[in-house]
């Protein structure tokens, strides 16, 4: 007698890579970004979600290169991934070449990425605190580098000195960091010759409403409070001493608390499509001591207008949290080693720091999540290098035939551990200098055109034959 049995249903999904990552980036969240995207995505062996992870474990492994990604693939740690295929895809790559991937790279939408950076951040807000029922966003630039191709070259320009043309193209990147999770709530990515402030301008239509912007003096001009009033978010910028004297109309002392309208001078760049009406706020004067320094004062600006809340001393020792963006943006340059990119288009080097953005986002959303265990602490308490080691060395043992109740020990077990990741509690503060040593080298240090060098050195061993 026959029997009509039911489809299997598959027991492994997403989740085998990890929970977190299944719960932040579900495979129906993943197509509805695909099919919302303008670019026409075919499906082939490299499908989008096992696109998307073969992105985050190339940059989550130490070895960066598209060949480690294959031999994992064709290890049969991503079958799982492809549960409708007839034969899973470590049995369907028959050659050894990364073209396919590499194609597949070049047709995978750059926007799933940039939403999926934008959803992680949003789900690992939901964990951590607020500060005075306001979520806070930190804001600062760095410099990317990519060796300079033919279409970078002309996308991003190239920079020139008194000594002739830069080798490497510059990239500049702006983010706005979550202070409480540490993770990326938007980014732009733009020429080096364009600012940080217009950068920052345009990253703020990406936050939500109410949102306190901390920034450093480079963003305390009128443009970006402009643009801040203008998203309905409230700015904390440092001002420099000379620009706080002028907005405030009198000398301050540590600890004034003045109210201002903060009108443009002539000297000041304003957004033509945002109201150039003056803007309410205040300007306090806010005294840092540290023993074994001299005392400083930091003028700040906020549009945050209750004096009885939002104290000189309340303000101050907020602001002193803004350089956790500086550690966050050295774990994006030097942890996931995104300060040099290697890709050789404008699209694939977005592609590229995106994918890393994402990486260091789901990092982080582990973090938050390990610090809910039990009894709640905050994620900037643990390491977040000591948890990326861990984190990694999981997810690579993980295998399609691990069962749900293994991966959920794992899981237990990972976040247990990283919560024993904690930042050491140092009773001395170090104090180092901005220096580093320089290394012997073999060789001396290539300036100029590499094409031009190789001709020269053609010449010389030519010259040398010759006279022998």
């Amino acid at each position: 007698m026959k029997t009509n049995h039911a489809p299997t249903k598959p027991l492994y999904d997403a989740a085998t890579l990890l929970p977190i990552f299944c719960k932040l980036l579900p495979c129906s969240y993943i197509q509805q970004l695909v099919d919302k995207s303008e670019k026409q995505f075919y499906q082939r062996i490299f499908t989008p979600l096992v696109l998307l992870w073969c992105l985050i474990y190339q940059r989550l492994n130490a070895d960066h290169t598209q060949d480690e990604v294959l031999v994992h693939v064709k290890s049969g740690a991503a079958d799982h991934l492809s549960p409708d295929a007839k034969r899973p895809i470590s049995q369907r790559i028959q050659s050894e070449s990364t073209a396919a991937y590499s194609k597949g790279q070049q047709r995978f939408p750059l926007s799933v990425l940039t939403e999926a950076v934008s959803h992680t951040a949003q789900a690992s807000q939901q964990t951590v605190a607020r500060w005075h029922d306001h979520p806070v966003a930190l804001l600062d630039g760095t410099i990317f580098r990519t060796r300079p191709t033919k279409a970078l070259r002309k996308h991003y320009g190239v920079l020139h000195n008194q000594h002739g043309e830069h080798y490497w193209i510059q990239i500049r990147g702006v983010g706005a960091f979550c202070l409480h999770s540490g993770a990326v709530l938007a980014f732009a990515e733009t020429p080096v010759t364009t600012s940080e402030q217009k950068c920052a301008t345009e990253i703020m239509g990406q936050l939500e409403a109410n949102t306190v912007l901390l920034g450093d003096r480079n963003f305390g001009i009128f443009a970006t409070a402009q643009a801040a009033r203008h998203h309905q978010q409230h700015p904390l910028f440092r001002l420099t001493g000379a620009r706080a004297r002028k907005v405030a109309g009198r000398f301050l002392r540590a600890g004034d608390d003045v109210p201002v309208n903060w009108s443009p001078s002539r000297q000041d760049q304003v957004n033509a499509e945002m109201s150039t009406a003056p803007i309410p706020g205040r300007v306090v004067c806010y005294r840092v001591e540290r023993k074994g320094f001299r005392p400083l004062k930091i003028f700040l600006f906020t549009t945050l207008l209750d004096p009885t809340v939002y104290t000189v001393e309340v303000l101050g020792e907020l602001y002193g949290l803004r350089g956790h963006v500086e550690l966050n943006l050295r774990y994006v340059k030097e942890q996931l080693e995104l300060g040099e990119l290697k890709g050789k288009s404008p699209d694939s080097v977005r592609k590229e720091l995106y994918s890393g953005l994402l990486t260091y986002n789901l990092i982080r959303a582990s973090m938050a999540e390990a610090a809910a265990v039990k009894e709640k602490i905050s994620p900037l308490t643990l390491s977040f290098t000591r948890c990326w080691r861990r984190l990694r060395l999981e997810l690579i043992k993980l295998r399609a035939t691990d069962t749900p109740e293994h991966l959920a020990e794992v899981l237990r077990r990972l976040l247990l551990r990283l919560r024993q990741c904690k930042l050491p509690q140092r009773k001395v503060q170090r104090l180092e200098p901005r220096a580093v040593r320089t290394r012997p080298r073999t060789y001396p240090v290539l300036v100029g055109d590499r094409k031009k060098a190789r001709k020269k050195y053609r010449q010389k061993l030519k010259a040398q034959i010759a006279k022998s």
